[in-house]
């Protein structure tokens, strides 16, 4: 995930994006967005303020804010916790946080490492349905995950009922 994202750079080879070398390309040139498992957040902004926050950096008008962080909010349940400091939430509140950060960004390429874990049963099973359409329709996306579960709902998915059964 770091040598995607720019964070790191390889000893020999190439990073290909549809067929471009990425390799030297600096961070905020790639158009990346990271969820880290061990998420990241600003602790005294609100949980709107740290969705925003990519989105006022690039200067975006406040009415193209409003838009991708409420639709991240929906997709993420995190409606009713938008005026909240990040501080005063949950590790799985917190954790919808950064992925509502990393989706309203528009990255071309979404990496994600754990996305779900340390969310609810209920919550990680909705999500875990709802989340990748979202990132196909408007985005790529590289999950990693240990969740055995996890990964075969994804490769489902992915490969269509020719996986029933394979688990």
């Amino acid at each position: 995930m770091r040598l995607m994202a720019g964070l790191d750079h390889p000893s020999t080879g190439r990073i290909l994006a549809d067929g471009r070398d990425v390799t030297g390309l600096r961070v905020r040139d790639r158009k990346v967005a990271m969820v880290y498992q061990q998420f990241i957040n600003y602790p005294t902004l609100t949980v709107y303020e740290n969705s925003a926050a990519p989105l006022r950096v690039a200067r975006l008008p406040r009415a193209e804010i409003e838009r991708r962080v409420q639709e991240a909010a929906r997709l993420l349940r995190l409606e009713t916790m938008l005026d909240r400091c990040r501080s005063t939430l949950g590790r799985p509140a917190g954790k919808r946080t950064a992925i509502a950060r990393a989706l309203v960004k528009d990255a071309e390429l979404v990496l994600m490492d754990e996305p779900l874990a340390n969310l609810d049963y209920k919550l990680r099973e909705e999500l875990r349905e709802e989340l990748p359409p979202h990132l196909r329709r408007v985005w790529r996306g590289l999950r990693l995950c240990n969740d055995r579960a996890e990964r075969g709902a994804a490769a489902r998915r992915q490969h269509g009922d020719s996986l029933r059964g394979k688990g």
